[in-house]
Parts: C-alpha cells; sequence; structure tokens
C-alpha cells in the first residue's frame, strides 16, 4: 500500500507544473483530491502510529495558526467603510475560506512526506524525482519558449513552456538546481564515512547531478527573472556557507572555506550594484516600468496597513481592498502584491504576523542545530531542503510564489523531507490515532477541497459559455456566480446582461436584463464598495436605465 501512495504523490508532483503551472482552478482541485485520496487510504489500510519531530510541530503549528486565523475572519466578515474593529477579520470572507482551504492543503503535505518518506533513501529518491520533474519542465520551456505550450492547450499566449510566468519557472528552476547541488554532494560521500571521493573517481550519477545544477542553473538564468537570479544566487551562497560551517572535523577547510565565499560574495554584490541597466537590459524590462509598479503596490498596502494595523485586512481580501489605495488605476484586475511577505503582514496585520515570524525564526534555529548534529552523510541533502527554502522565501520580496501551486507544493515537500523522522531519530514524538480520531479527520479531508471545487464548478461554466448564445451564456454565468459568489463573477454576469439587453429589441426583456445588471451591482457594492469593477459596472447599468 505504502508503494501505490508513494507513486501517486510522485505523479501528483509530475502532474502540477505541467497543468500551467497548477494556477487553474481545476488543476489545484485535483491536486487537493489526491492528497485527500493519499491521506484516506493511508489510515482506512489500518491504525496509524504518526511520527513527528520538533520541526514538524512548528512548520504545522505556523500553519495552522494561520487556517484557524483565516476561518475567524471569514467568520466576521467587515467592509472597507465599517470601523476598525478589535477582532479579526475579513473583506472578503469567501476568499479567506478559500485561502484556510489552502493552508489546510498543504499542512497535509508536509504530513504526507513524513509518512511515506520516513528514511534517508526514500529522501533522496524523492528530491532525485523532483530534480527530474524540473528537469522536464526546463527541457520543455527550451523546446517552447514562448508560450506555445499553453497556447497550444488552452488557446492562451504569453508564459514559458507550461508556466504562464517567467518569475515562478525562474524560482522553480532555481530550486531544482539547489536540490541537484544536494544530491551530487550526497553521491559524492563514500557509504558511512565523512570522506568525499576522489575526482578519478567520481561516478556516472555524480556527473548527472552537477550537469543537473548547471543546466537548471542556466534555464534559470535564461528566464531573464531577475528575481529568480536573485534567489539562485542567494542559495548557491547559502548552501556554500551551511557547507563549510558543518566542516567540524577539518577547521582549516571551514575557515578557507567561509574566507572564500565571502570574498565570492562581497565580488558579486560589487559586480550586481554597478550593472543594474546591464541587468535590465539582459531581463529585457523597460527601465522602472516593472520596479515602479511594484513600488506602487507596496505604498498602497503600507497605506491600507495603517487603517487596519492589529489584524490585517483578511487572508486574500488583497483584490476587493488594494484598489481603493492605488496611486493610478492598472488595466489588469490586482490579484496579488508581488510580495508575498507583504502580503501576508497586509492580511494577517501585526497580530497575526508576529506568532508566524517567531515561529519561522525557531524553525531556523532548530534547523541549523539539527544540521550540525547530523551524521556527514545526511548532511547535503538536509541543506539542499533548508536553502531550497530559503531561495523561495528570497524569491517572494519580489514576486508571488507561494499563490503558484506548482512553485507551493514544492516548498511544503521540501519542507516536509526537512522535518522528516529519519533527520530527528533521537527526539522523535508519536501520536496514535483511534478509528474515531481518523472518521472526524476524514471529514476534515472532505470539507477542505468544498470552496475550491466549488471555485472550479465555477470557473468550468465560464469557460463553456464561450461560443453559447445569449440564453446559454447567461445561465451559466448565473450558475457560476451561485457556485462561486466572486465580485468578478457578479462584474461578468452584469456586463453579460447588459450587452444582451443592448441587442434586445423586446422593451419588457431589455428592461429585465437591464434591472438584472443593476440589482447584481447593487448588492455587491454593498459588501465591496471600493470595487472599480463594480462601481463601473454600477454606472453602465444606471445609464442604461435612464436611457431606456
Amino acid at each position: 500500500m505504502l508503494v501505490f501512495l508513494r507513486i501517486i504523490f510522485i505523479l501528483l508532483t509530475l502532474f502540477v507544473p505541467f497543468a500551467f503551472a497548477g494556477a487553474e482552478p481545476w488543476a489545484f482541485s485535483i491536486l487537493q483530491g489526491g492528497l485527500v485520496v493519499i491521506w484516506l487510504l493511508y489510515w482506512i489500510s489500518g491504525p496509524k502510529v504518526f511520527l513527528y519531530t520538533r520541526l514538524t510541530q512548528v512548520a504545522c503549528g505556523a500553519a495552522l495558526f494561520l487556517l484557524i486565523l483565516s476561518i475567524l475572519q471569514a467568520c466576521l466578515a467587515s467592509n472597507i467603510f465599517q470601523p476598525v474593529p478589535w477582532h479579526p477579520i475579513s473583506m472578503m470572507p469567501l476568499y479567506s475560506l478559500e485561502f484556510a482551504s489552502v493552508f489546510a492543503t498543504y499542512i497535509l503535505a508536509i504530513v504526507l512526506v513524513g509518512v511515506l518518506f520516513t528514511q534517508h533513501k526514500l529522501i533522496k529518491l524523492l528530491l532525485s524525482l523532483l530534480v527530474g520533474v524540473q528537469l522536464l519542465v526546463a527541457f520543455c520551456a527550451w523546446g517552447l519558449p514562448n508560450g506555445e505550450y499553453i497556447f497550444r492547450l488552452a488557446d492562451v499566449r504569453g508564459g514559458i513552456g507550461p508556466f504562464l510566468n517567467r518569475n515562478h519557472a525562474a524560482v522553480f528552476f532555481a530550486f531544482g538546481a539547489i536540490l541537484s547541488l544536494g544530491l551530487f554532494f550526497t553521491s559524492l560521500l563514500k557509504k558511512n564515512t565523512a570522506r568525499y571521493s576522489p575526482l578519478s573517481r567520481i561516478t556516472l550519477s555524480s556527473w548527472l547531478w552537477a550537469g543537473s545544477f548547471v543546466f537548471l542553473t542556466f534555464s534559470t538564468i535564461m528566464t531573464r527573472s531577475r528575481g529568480g537570479m536573485l534567489a539562485l544566487l542567494t542559495g548557491i551562497f547559502l548552501y556554500a556557507y551551511l557547507h563549510f560551517a558543518t566542516l567540524k572535523r577539518h577547521p582549516i577547510r571551514r575557515r578557507r572555506g567561509l574566507i572564500w565565499t565571502t570574498v565570492a560574495l562581497l565580488v558579486a554584490i560589487t559586480l550586481i550594484s554597478t550593472h543594474i541597466p546591464q541587468i535590465s537590459a539582459f531581463a529585457q524590462r523597460s527601465e522602472g516600468t516593472s520596479t515602479q509598479v511594484r513600488q506602487m503596490l507596496y505604498q498602497a498596502a503600507a497605506e491600507a496597513l495603517q487603517q487596519y494595523p492589529i489584524w490585517g485586512i483578511g487572508t486574500g481580501a488583497l483584490p476587493v481592498v488594494i484598489p481603493a489605495y492605488t496611486a493610478y488605476p492598472l488595466d489588469q484586475y490586482i490579484e496579488r502584491l508581488h510580495n508575498d511577505w507583504l502580503e501576508l503582514l497586509l492580511s494577517v496585520g501585526i497580530v497575526g504576523t508576529l506568532p508566524i515570524l517567531l515561529a519561522i525564526g525557531w524553525f531556523i534555529l532548530l534547523a541549523l542545530k539539527r544540521l550540525r548534529q547530523l551524521p556527514p552523510t545526511k548532511r547535503p541533502l538536509f541543506t539542499a531542503c533548508f536553502t531550497a527554502l530559503g531561495v523561495m522565501s528570497v524569491g517572494s520580496l519580489v514576486d508571488f510564489h507561494f499563490f503558484i501551486p506548482a512553485n507551493a507544493f514544492l516548498f511544503f515537500i521540501c519542507l516536509g523531507a526537512l522535518t522528516a523522522p529519519t533527520y530527528d531519530k533521537h527526539q522523535l514524538y508519536h501520536l496514535q490515532l483511534s478509528r474515531a480520531v481518523c472518521i472526524i479527520m476524514a471529514c476534515l479531508c472532505i470539507g477542505i477541497i468544498y470552496i475550491p471545487t466549488c471555485k472550479t464548478m465555477a470557473w468550468r461554466n465560464v469557460l463553456f459559455s464561450y461560443g453559447l448564445r445569449v440564453p446559454g451564456k447567461l445561465a451559466l454565468y448565473r450558475q457560476a456566480l451561485s457556485y462561486y459568489p466572486s465580485p468578478r463573477y457578479a462584474v461578468r454576469l452584469g456586463n453579460a446582461c447588459l450587452n444582451a439587453a443592448a441587442q434586445t429589441a423586446d422593451a419588457p426583456q431589455r428592461q429585465a436584463l437591464v434591472q438584472e445588471a443593476n440589482d447584481v451591482a447593487i448588492q455587491f457594492l454593498r459588501r465591496y464598495p471600493k470595487e472599480p469593477e463594480l462601481s463601473m459596472l454600477y454606472l453602465r447599468a444606471q445609464n442604461s436605465q435612464n436611457s431606456h
């Protein structure tokens, strides 16, 4: 059974990146469903003892805190015109519940890695397969560099390989490069010793991992993503520092390695700071455009945070709040802040962010302490997983990688590998789950997929509406809004009603369509009063009523 469940888990890691990085609702629903199926099959097969470490406690505890806070915020809905309350609230309860489901999903990913991949050789196998998936995606990106993959399957232009955004692809490849580095050093180690094989005895597997590192590094650079290149460079130096710092038996090599790594880091910083225009030109970014938009969003987030400093605006509420604070309107719908850490602060406020920062700091201290105590044969992979988490954390300072399932799933797989029992055998905890508890947990697992499934059904209705006549299109839009009552679907339905009314000769029918658009706009504006697209819909509906 365990072998079968591991196969399903590996298939999910292969599926998500090639499903447009899992960005579509249906892809994330399949990921959720797959993880829930693995969990249910594992516990239905018989009573089990769940082994976990202190690192598991900290990682899952932080995610569980965010899950509970998101649910509390969703239960205490508010809007932007109401006074600042003393309790946690959300400006968008539907999105907050969806985020609670996301947090629960990734807790499940951490737990399943610790359950299915308990031994060091299994961790090595898991990371090897992850690098294999990243190599496949990189080959796809090289073969289809201008979004041909996405265009052929979804008729959407842009992207690189199966990724819609080159920044996300860059961090995905950088992640793989660091894991390849850990696998390379693991393959160099002789069995049960701390000695590395001499160059004359390097095995074929070592050359393959070295080639994977070079290829994924070059793939990261050729995405021309500045954030991805910065994350990769940070990961390489972090790995070097951790590698040399743990050479306890070789003080001279440790000292030399740390000195030369520091010199190389200073040289890299100097070269980057003196060649910023050249780097921007290589990245094919017009000077200031991308940076100015991000700075404007960050400034808007700072202003919103000043109004809601304690509990924030609620997880997932950014799209309906941030337009009220931006210096100028953007052509595209603002879904993300392009800084995951700042968005977290804005979403849960100071009260929510401080425990998360403390948990991150405590996790780092425990991980570094565990790294120094590990036998030499296990250090390279542990260091690679720890460094890979740092790669995505740095990349998330200038982009939204935690909201891209391919990258987020990879992050939490590495987090699960880092907290696996094999790395902390001397301080393991166990939890015996009874059948009753398992049934309750199974119900909770099924509950977390409810809202994402509704979102997928709504997305399906909108997708299938293309090419239909007006009555069929409106029926699918109404059904989509009943499944997932978001402002974007309300705007879509209202505009469709007004467009249909403009093409209708029957006066009563035209009046009914205009009235429906007006009612939808008023209903959602009461909940999201500063949503610009809803305001435009309301004005358009009023003009249509006045003209008729």
